[in-house]
């Protein structure tokens, strides 16, 4: 049984992880700083839903997956761990945890 791609594979999980739980802990806590709500099902409208630091939080992250992006971490492959750490996990966490 060849066991190369598993290796191969779990550092990268690791790095997506580790990012997720580092984004979605500090989406967290800026949520609670802001004082940002979340969208209840009882909202008569999307937009009374509405939440403008929600959205402020969002930018951010997308402004700074583009600075990294195009920065730093541009010759890096996309499988590469530290961009999968800081990118898909990070900033992914940041941006979608609600």
């Amino acid at each position: 049984m060849n066991l190369a791609p598993i290796r191969r594979l779990l550092p990268r999980l690791g790095a997506v992880a580790a990012g997720g739980f580092l984004g979605g802990s500090l989406r967290y806590v800026a949520t609670v700083l802001l004082g940002a709500t979340t969208p209840h099902s009882t909202a008569n409208s999307a937009w009374s839903a509405f939440d403008v630091r929600l959205l402020l939080v969002n930018s951010l992250g997308v402004a700074l997956a583009v600075v990294l992006a195009l920065g730093p971490l541009r010759k890096r492959s996309a499988d590469d761990p530290l961009r999968l750490l800081a990118l898909t996990g990070g900033l992914g966490g940041l941006t979608t945890y609600s």
